[in-house]
């Protein structure tokens, strides 16, 4: 049996956040882009996210089961403003800059070149560790 100390709070790693150039849009006084800060996505958030995204469909060519379905676009949204701590999308003046009354909203604003948009997606998702299948998974925990 392995050392159960091992697996205290005390010894588990924290993950620092990270930061990503979001849009060539938005530069500081020399013309670099200005990075986007994100923090890492908690398990409960992520939980949370999915099942506001989550609906149950009946179908009627199965006998009407029911079933759940995920609208991933918008949970792909809301995960990332889960996470983007700064810029603060939640900021109601940043909205108002924008004419837009919500985080979601805004982000879109903010970012409405789709590859930039898109590039945050993905970054997030790498970062979060949701872009790995659970054979990749798998496969990791036998290697280490």
């Amino acid at each position: 049996m392995s050392n159960m100390k091992q697996f205290l709070k005390a010894n588990k790693k924290t993950k620092s956040n990270a930061f990503y150039a979001a849009s060539e849009n938005f530069v500081d006084e020399n013309g670099k882009p200005i990075p986007w800060e994100l923090k890492p996505l908690s398990a409960q958030d992520n939980e949370r996210i999915k099942d506001e995204c989550t609906t149950i469909v009946e179908t009627k060519d199965r006998g009407m089961r029911a079933h759940p379905k995920v609208d991933v676009k918008a949970m792909q949204t809301k995960q990332v403003v889960a996470s983007v701590v700064f810029p603060d999308l939640h900021n109601i003046e940043l909205q108002n800059s924008y004419g837009v009354k919500d985080a979601e909203n805004l982000l879109f604003a903010m970012l409405d070149e789709a590859g930039d948009y898109q590039n945050l997606v993905m970054f997030m998702l790498k970062y979060n560790r949701l872009n790995i299948s659970l054979d990749e998974k798998i496969e990791e925990a036998k290697n280490s």
